[in-house]
């Protein structure tokens, strides 16, 4: 039977594999974003900057919680180790899978897109027209129900003296 130091260890461990992992994990988003948009140096460089800062603070608060702030080294290697290990093998599917997928996405929200522009264009000219139209005929009768007046005033056709005087 193992000592509860030595189980304790070995979950540390373990802890250290899995955080290695999950760190991995985060930066394969922050590489899919890159892959999905035109990557600039010095916003590259920015975002690892604060990548390795997050990180840097993450496994501080990880390791100050579950082995009191004690580092070993131990504890260090396992966690490269998860890092490896996650690199070598889900990384490249998760990335490579779900790049194309969001790629696939954008283009064809893209096509729709460029669709639905057509279609309003399309569909927006004789719409225009009748809108226009519309508003002719909405504001020559509510002009003959504010103004009354004269019979030609009442049927919208006003004089261009009348115009003028206005």
């Amino acid at each position: 039977m193992l000592s509860s130091d030595l189980l304790r260890e070995w979950e540390l461990c373990l802890i250290g594999v899995l955080s290695g992992m999950e760190m991995m994990a985060v930066y394969d988003l922050l590489r899919i974003w890159r892959n999905l948009r035109r990557p600039h140096i010095l916003r590259v460089n920015v975002e690892d900057v604060l990548f390795g800062v997050f990180c840097g603070l993450w496994m501080f608060l990880r390791f100050l919680h579950s082995n009191d702030g004690r580092i070993r080294w131990y504890v260090l290697f396992s966690l490269v180790l998860g890092m490896l290990l996650w690199r070598r093998s889900l990384s490249p599917l998760i990335v490579g899978g779900l790049t194309a997928v969001l790629r696939t996405l954008g283009r064809g929200l893209s096509f729709a897109g460029t669709i639905l522009v057509k279609i309003v264009k399309f569909c927006g000219k004789p719409l225009k027209k009748g809108v226009k139209w519309f508003r002719i005929i909405f504001a020559v009768g509510f002009r003959t129900r504010d103004h009354g007046g004269t019979a030609s005033n009442r049927q919208g056709g006003r004089s261009r003296g009348s115009e003028a005087s206005q």
